[in-house]
């Protein structure tokens, strides 16, 4: 009997501990008196218990038991954007469940369906980096940008937790080209700007088309015919608030991209959104803004708002751009604002910074842009 303590409390930890209550092999225990300790993803490091004993992420818990019961295929994705685009179109392509990052603890597959012969899962940074068993047939890593400095330290730290899905040479990998040549004693690597995008309507701009490359490549890769991959992304509706274009009556284009929370997903954003544009940044700052970030999107964007913590935290923007800005202390009030600016063009919300100045997380970020615009008719 291995007694197993659950770091958190929150849906993921949640899970783990429904499944050592009701499962024979396990019990549940208090830290100290451990075999092993499964900690939720949001526990820094620093926060860890300090025990002799293994402290591993929900995922690798999870992965121990069904590899060692079921014959899956694992099929991972990470990366800094657009993981839960991959995915949930991975997912969709082979028709099956997504687990992990993506908000379905990988726990809850047990036990998976007799014909399930893939386990698709988003994996996050903080997952992988207390992963050390995870193998996953088929590895993604979309793009590694700045995030997430303030639970791994480093961006340095942040990359290679992000590199810990890359576990052996007989994987099949799926990296950009910025990262093939450090990979280039695997057999199996394909360089996601190689790969051909189909032509799914869902999918815009320059991102989103790398992403479905990856999809329709794991598809077909898992057996899945192109007429049956089209068929089912028919189907197929992008993550909410991931340039997500919002119905209104008002005279021009308006696009919810709460998802955008650090600074290389607006900047995605922006190039996939042609015409004149305003744009709201808005949440708390991860980190300082980089005068090339700046320049780039005040030359594409004709009014660029930065609210709530950013407002708050000017000193992140580079100080030659403040008089470029308009700075309000509340989204709300930015949004009114912005709808006499855009007229004929496209209103872009795409905060790239962390929601947690007035919000609990993005998707609650991404409803209030919604209720601010409809208050506005």
């Amino acid at each position: 009997m291995t007694r197993v303590a659950v770091l958190g409390d929150g849906v993921t930890a949640s899970a783990i501990r429904w499944f050592v209550g009701q499962c024979s092999h396990y019990e549940l225990s208090d830290v100290p008196e451990a075999d092993l300790v499964v900690t939720s993803p949001g526990i820094p490091p620093k926060n860890w218990p300090n025990v002799p004993v293994d402290i591993i992420s929900d995922i690798e818990f999870a992965y121990r038991v069904l590899k060692k019961e079921y014959h899956l295929t694992f099929i991972g994705v990470t990366g800094t954007n657009g993981k839960t685009t991959v995915a949930s179109g991975i997912a969709q392509a082979l028709d099956v469940d997504a687990y992990g990052n993506i908000g379905t603890p990988l726990i809850r597959m047990l036990p998976p369906p007799l014909e399930t012969r893939y386990a698709v899962l988003e994996l996050s940074s903080y997952q992988l980096y207390s992963s050390p068993t995870l193998h996953c047939d088929i590895a993604i890593i979309l793009n590694v940008e700045p995030d997430h400095l303030e639970w791994h330290g480093t961006f340095d730290a942040y990359k290679q937790a992000k590199k810990c899905i890359v576990k052996s040479r007989n994987q099949r990998l799926y990296v950009p080209k910025t990262m093939a040549v450090e990979l280039n004693e695997h057999s199996d690597v394909q360089i996601i700007e190689h790969l051909t995008a189909p032509n799914w309507p869902q999918f815009n701009g320059p991102h989103n088309q790398l992403n479905a490359a990856v999809i329709q490549d794991v598809a077909m890769h898992c057996g899945a015919s192109k007429v049956l991959v089209n068929d089912r992304m028919k189907r197929y509706a992008l993550p909410k608030f991931r340039c997500e274009p919002i119905a209104s009556p008002f005279p021009m284009t308006i696009i919810n991209d709460s998802k955008a929370t650090n600074p290389s997903a607006t900047l995605a954003a922006i190039s996939s959104t042609p015409g004149d544009k305003v744009l709201i940044l808005s949440g708390e700052p991860k980190f300082d803004y980089d005068a090339d970030w700046m320049r780039e999107i005040l030359s594409n964007c004709k009014v660029v708002y930065a609210t709530g913590g950013l407002s708050q935290n000017r000193h992140v923007f580079p100080e030659e751009f403040w008089p470029q800005l308009v700075f309000y202390s509340h989204l709300k009030d930015a949004v009114l604002d912005a709808l006499k600016h855009a007229v004929g063009g496209t209103l872009l919300f795409s905060p790239s910074a962390a929601s947690f100045d007035e919000f609990s997380n993005y998707m609650e970020r991404g409803h209030a842009f919604n209720a601010y615009i409809n208050r506005a008719i």
